[in-house]
C-alpha cells in the first residue's frame, strides 16, 4: 500500500508559481493525477495566488513611477 505524501502549502504554491524544483513538480503533478483532495487544494491555492496577486495589480497601478521621489521625502523629513 502506497502512503499520500502531504505537501505543504509552501510547496504547493512554489509548484504553482513555477519555482518548484523538478522533481518536486514531477512528483506533485503525479500525485494531483490521481489525488482528487490534493487536485482540489491545488486549485484553491491557485485562485487564493490570482486573488492576491490581482490586488496588487491594483495596487501597483496607483504606485507613483518613480520611487526615487519618495526617498526623497524620506531625507528631507530627516
Amino acid at each position: 500500500m502506497t502512503t499520500k505524501r502531504l505537501y505543504t502549502d509552501e510547496e504547493l504554491t512554489s509548484y504553482l508559481d513555477g519555482e518548484a524544483a523538478p522533481e518536486l513538480q514531477q512528483e506533485i503533478e503525479l500525485a494531483a493525477a490521481s489525488d482528487r483532495s490534493l487536485a482540489e487544494r491545488l486549485r484553491t491555492l491557485s485562485q487564493e495566488t490570482e486573488d492576491i496577486k490581482s490586488a496588487f495589480d491594483e495596487l501597483t497601478g496607483t504606485a507613483p513611477e518613480h520611487p526615487d521621489v519618495l526617498l526623497q521625502h524620506a531625507d528631507d523629513a530627516s
